[in-house]
């Protein structure tokens, strides 16, 4: 008798311990997430007819550092385009010689270009809108400045090492601004 009141004990003492360990006691606080809320601004949006040949010259300038995403579209999936962002200061001359500072340069296909630069830096950047096919184009592209934790742009354009060089005969600028 005295051994299976042992074993009660011992079996309640078990079943104690287990329930004690089963969250009735003291639990860790969870800090708060520390990400901050995704921030878009738009810095250039805006259409155009791109003639032959020609590449569209804007700038933008960030207060604050970020992600500048970049959307170049057009009308004909057939047609060659480009987009390169450089930091100014960046010629049109001064791109095709191969002497700015390029952070993105994307060519076609596909339709759009879509482009990001990360973490850039506040300043002035400037960007190529380039048509090198051998007729005008309905263009659009916008900018978008994106600080935060906002997601990544969806469907990256592979960049390129070429430049604005093949096709490109010449600049013009304020193509796109409204």
């Amino acid at each position: 008798m005295r051994v299976s009141r042992c074993i009660q004990l011992l079996s309640c003492a078990s079943v104690v311990a287990l329930l004690t360990g089963c969250g009735g006691g003291g639990t860790t606080p969870t800090t708060p997430s520390t990400a901050t809320p995704c921030v878009q601004t738009t810095l250039l949006q805006g259409s155009a007819s791109l003639p032959a040949h020609t590449a569209d010259v804007e700038s933008v300038t960030t207060t604050t550092t970020g992600r500048l995403d970049v959307t170049f579209d057009w009308t004909s999936a057939s047609s060659t385009m480009l987009v390169a962002v450089a930091q100014d200061p960046c010629s049109f001359d001064q791109l095709q010689a191969g002497s700015c500072k390029v952070l993105l340069n994307s060519t076609s296909p596909p339709k759009p270009l879509k482009g990001s630069v990360q973490s850039a830096a506040p300043g002035t950047y400037v960007l190529f809108f380039g048509n090198a096919t051998s007729a005008v184009e309905s263009t659009s592209a916008q900018v978008v400045l994106s600080t935060g934790s906002c997601p990544a742009v969806s469907s990256l354009t592979t960049q390129t090492d070429e430049t604005l060089r093949f096709e490109i005969q010449g600049a013009r600028s304020g193509l796109l601004r409204p």
